[in-house]
Formats: structure tokens, C-alpha cells, sequence
């Protein structure tokens, strides 16, 4: 059993052209087990600050920055499941900082909608949580005692107008980022964490039409690696998965049919675990506020 609590202490700051914004958040657990031993109770102090400018009378052009510090507790697979849990692992306390900008446009010719924003950060992680596989069967809960991430994130979305009632939606954003062991005294020291690749990102198109909406969607990871770069057997190659979509609404209902892994492409997420190639799927939903 976790009681948790959490208090939190917010502040916001708002003028036509400046948003300011601070939080303190405390973050309370007890833990007690009916047999063997609890993991250690915490208490923590977590701040944040965030401050947003726009730089354009007349348009939507943002800079932006915030300061976050994020304490993530371990969850109950992660401390006590069956052999993979470990009950010493410490949470995971990460001070993140952020700077980028956004730009949001109504009024280009063609075009109902143009976002863009593009974010760099560094984050300096105390005791990350990951999972390591011990062999094919079995993984095992750890701390990995320092990491450091340096990365980008660029989003873009775009809607083409070509009729009354139709669109030309698109949507694409790309992530680059160097997540590297920075434990003294690790076997990794300097290189990228198991299973973080250096570049992802996704991309979609689709075409609306009233009621209709047909489009295709594409996910991409980069080469990773599940152990020292120095071994190349634990080098896992990137892969690219292509998926295409038909949506259709009617009253309270709506219908999506789904190609996914349209040109039934192997690969794997986890290491010998394959994931499921060329698949159809067809979700119906009902809208209960309609």
C-alpha cells in the first residue's frame, strides 16, 4: 500500500505580451507491504519557473523558457513485480531547462492553420529509472546513477485549404537528443543510454473532406543500443513504420479503419522481442456529449 500526498503552491503572472508562472510542488509517500520489506518513504520539494514573451505586436510569435524540477517516483511493477522488481530503486529527480520559441499564423493565403515551435533543452537526471534485460526472459529494474540529455524538438503543423469543406492536413515533428551515462566510474561513461536513439520523430498527411477524412501516418526511431558501443552485437538498427487511415463520422458516431505497418516491416522496440507486423484495425466510437 503508497498513501501519497501532494500539496502544491502556484503563481501566474498574465499581461497582453508577458506570462509568468512558478510552482512549488511537495511530494509525501508512505509504503507498507504485508510481507518481506517496504521500499523507504519519501518527501521532496520539486520548483518549477516559466516565463513566455511575445515579440510581435501583431502576430503569435513566442519565446519561451521554464526551469523544471520532476521527481518520479517508482511504480509498483518497477519496486515489487516478480523478479524484475527491485525494492531499493531510488526515484528518479531531474532538473530539466527549456528554451525555444512558437510561431502560430491564421492569415497566410491557402492556409487555415501554420504552428511551428522549435525547443532546445539540457536535462541533468539523478538515479533514471530503466529496465535491462538479464536474458530473453528477464529484465530487471535499475538505476543508472547520472545521465545527461542535450536535445532539440522541432513540431510543425500545417492545413492547406482547397475547398469550402476540404483540407489538406499535416503534421511532422522530428526529436534529436544525446542521452549520455555520465556515472563516474561506468562501463558506459560517455555513451548513449540503452534504448534511447539519437533521432525519432513522425509524420502525417491526410486529406478531409466533410465528413470524411483519409491520410497516412509514418513513426521513425534511429539506430539504438542496449549496451557498451563498443560491442557492435548491441547495436539494434533504426526502423520507419508506415500506416495509412480512412475516417468517417455520422451523427454520435464515428468510424476509423487502419492499415498499420503497411509494407510489413520487422522490427523491434525491445531486443528479441519482434513486434507485430502488417495489421488492420477498426475502432468505432460514440460522442456522448452530441
Amino acid at each position: 500500500t503508497r498513501n501519497t500526498g501532494l500539496a502544491n503552491v502556484a503563481a501566474k503572472y498574465i499581461t497582453e505580451k508577458l506570462t509568468l508562472g512558478a510552482n512549488l510542488l511537495y511530494t509525501l509517500t508512505r509504503e507498507n507491504v504485508r510481507t518481506g520489506v517496504a521500499s523507504p518513504d519519501r518527501d521532496k520539494l520539486s520548483p518549477s519557473v516559466s516565463v513566455s514573451y511575445k515579440l510581435l505586436e501583431d502576430k503569435e510569435f513566442r519565446i519561451r523558457a521554464f526551469y523544471k524540477n520532476i521527481y518520479r517516483l517508482p511504480t509498483f511493477n518497477d519496486l515489487y513485480y516478480q523478479e524484475m522488481g527491485n525494492k531499493n530503486l531510488r526515484p528518479e529527480d531531474a532538473n530539466q531547462f527549456n528554451v525555444g520559441f512558437t510561431y502560430l499564423e491564421t492569415e497566410i493565403p491557402f492556409l487555415s492553420e501554420f504552428v511551428f515551435s522549435i525547443d532546445g533543452y539540457y536535462n541533468r537526471v539523478t538515479d533514471k529509472i530503466i529496465a535491462i534485460p538479464r536474458d530473453m526472459f528477464h529484465w530487471s529494474m535499475t538505476n543508472k546513477g547520472r545521465v545527461n540529455i542535450k536535445g532539440m524538438d522541432v513540431n510543425l503543423k500545417m492545413n492547406i485549404k482547397t475547398g469550402k469543406s476540404d483540407l489538406v492536413k499535416t503534421k511532422a515533428n522530428y526529436s534529436l537528443q544525446s542521452a549520455k551515462d555520465a556515472t563516474v566510474g561506468s562501463d558506459n561513461f560517455g555513451e548513449q543510454i540503452p534504448y534511447t536513439p539519437v533521432h525519432s520523430g513522425s509524420g502525417s498527411i491526410s486529406y478531409e473532406h466533410e465528413k470524411w477524412e483519409a491520410g497516412y501516418n509514418m513513426v521513425f526511431s534511429g539506430v539504438r543500443w542496449i549496451g557498451q558501443m563498443t560491442d557492435r552485437t548491441n547495436k539494434m538498427n533504426g526502423y520507419a513504420i508506415h500506416s495509412i487511415f480512412v475516417t468517417t463520422s455520422y451523427k454520435r458516431w464515428k468510424v476509423n479503419a487502419e492499415i498499420i505497418d503497411l509494407f510489413n516491416t520487422q522490427y523491434e522496440v525491445v531486443r528479441f522481442y519482434p513486434m507485430p507486423r502488417r495489421n488492420f484495425r477498426i475502432t468505432l466510437s460514440m460522442d456522448l456529449g452530441k
